[in-house]
């Protein structure tokens, strides 16, 4: 009976030094789940404009488009974005509101040129990248046809980055 007692002891005490020998080293390892958030971020630094077309210098002759520049700001961390224009209300007959904006340089894009603004979104910078840029120029234009009557107005006009093709 003692022989199973010093048996099993040894076997016991094999047991515990095994446990010891696979318990913790000197290194470990650990696994770090990671995002970077998406973002999309547009920013005209321009609350409101003034633009007005120029009457002529001599009869016969129409107005002259007006013009006004605005800037905004881009931050965007997805590529093949695009920024769309529209306007609240469609212009009166025989007038344009027309926006050029340029593609920023850091994000890269194709800009659309001077583009007529309706009440349905327009493309005007397709082809964005990831990147970050600031005081980007754009430009609005007012024409009006001969015989359009003069007026004053106001339209909204909302710019949106979105995922575009």
């Amino acid at each position: 009976m003692k022989k199973i007692f010093i048996i099993l002891g040894i076997i016991t005490l094999v047991g515990l030094m095994a446990t010891v020998a696979m318990a913790d080293t000197n290194t470990d390892t650990v696994t770090v789940n990671y995002t970077l958030t998406e973002y999309h971020l547009l920013d005209i630094d321009d609350a409101s404009v003034n633009i007005a077309t120029t009457a002529p210098t001599d009869a016969g002759q129409s107005s002259t488009s007006g013009t006004v520049n605005i800037t905004y700001d881009i931050s965007n961390n997805v590529t093949n974005y695009k920024i769309t224009g529209k306007i609240d209300s469609e212009m009166p007959t025989g007038t344009a509101l027309k926006l050029n904006l340029t593609a920023p340089t850091n994000c890269g894009g194709t800009s659309a040129g001077a583009v007529s603004l309706t009440a349905t979104d327009q493309n005007l910078v397709t082809a964005i990248g990831v990147g970050v840029d600031n005081d980007i120029n754009g430009t609005f234009s007012l024409t009006a046809g001969s015989g359009v009557a003069a007026a004053t107005g106001n339209r909204t006009c909302t710019l949106t980055l979105t995922a575009g093709p």
